[in-house]
């Protein structure tokens, strides 16, 4: 009886084996394999794309914080020139008659430091360059704003040249004065001649009357840039991934709107016979010389 259910049970243990699957290499050590480096590959994968777009976005808000830097200096540089120049003009502002020899006395000797703080490399603005047909500002062309910089650079070369010159024509008055030969214009004109020779005095007038001049164009540059450049730059932001980092500062109101508008009013302007008898040149000619550059519709 043992012996017969022996028999049964090695049957149902055969039976049981002989319904295994048989056995399939590609299922049971293939695809796990492939599985495995699958998993590895998409995790990496996905790890780079993550870290790709993490770096990209972190490289477009360098770059658009490098253009609000590069914006906010030129704000602060250009208010910088404009309170510069208010500074040279109020020397001279309400004093000045045609006569070209008296306006070179009425203006003194320009003495400060009136250099920019660092070279202009309006480069740092190539992204304002007109890229449609909307931008038809003229604080989109680099051009025009490196001129007005290079403009106040010249302007501070030909105060240095002037001043030497002013210089030695106050020496010499201060001589003249003390043995009381000054009596008229005329003399006085006479004792400059004398002074500093016909070359120099009509370099005098010149350098004088280019300053004039360029000072009342540039205080307009500069009023115009400080008022029009922030918003117009403002467009070129791309704001929506700072998340309110990056804030362009408008220069600060720093002197009243009535003194601003007394700046903005043009010097009056010079008689030019005197320089044209000076320089040996035609009057229609002289007046040529000394023309306002300012053209706000560029």
């Amino acid at each position: 009886m043992a012996y017969i259910y022996s028999q049964e049970i090695n049957h149902l243990a055969e039976a049981i084996y002989n319904l295994k699957s048989p056995e399939n290499y590609f299922k049971d050590y293939v695809l796990p394999i492939i599985t495995l480096f699958l998993g590895s590959f998409i995790s990496a994968g996905l790890a780079y794309f993550i870290a790709r777009r993490t770096n990209d976005k972190a490289e477009s808000i360098k770059m658009e914080l490098r253009k609000v830097s590069a914006i906010n200096y030129y704000c602060l540089q250009a208010d910088f020139c404009l309170q510069k120049l208010y500074g040279i003009k109020e020397m001279y502002h309400g004093r000045l008659k045609a006569n070209s020899f008296q306006r070179l006395l009425e203006m003194p000797p320009i003495i400060g430091d009136y250099s920019q703080s660092r070279t202009i490399e309006v480069t740092e603005l190539v992204f304002l360059i007109k890229q449609t047909e909307k931008d038809t500002s003229r604080w989109n062309q680099i051009s025009y704003i490196n001129m007005i910089f290079k403009n106040f650079d010249s302007v501070v070369g030909w105060i240095e040249e002037r001043n030497a010159l002013r210089v030695e024509l106050s020496n010499c008055y201060l001589e003249t004065e003390k043995s009381q030969k000054i009596k008229t214009v005329e003399g006085t004109i006479d004792t400059a001649l004398d002074a500093l020779g016909r070359e120099k005095l009509t370099k005098l007038i010149q350098l004088t009357e280019k300053i004039i001049l360029m000072i009342d164009d540039l205080i307009l540059y500069f009023d115009d840039f400080v008022k029009e450049f922030p918003e117009i730059a403002k467009e070129k932001i791309n704001t929506s991934i700072l998340n309110g980092m990056g804030i362009i500062i408008e220069p600060a109101e720093t002197v009243e709107n009535e003194y601003r508008e007394l700046m903005k009013v043009r010097s009056p302007k010079m008689a030019y016979n005197l320089f044209a008898q000076l320089a040996g040149l035609e009057l229609e000619y002289a007046q040529e010389m000394f023309r306002s550059n300012y053209n706000p519709s560029l």
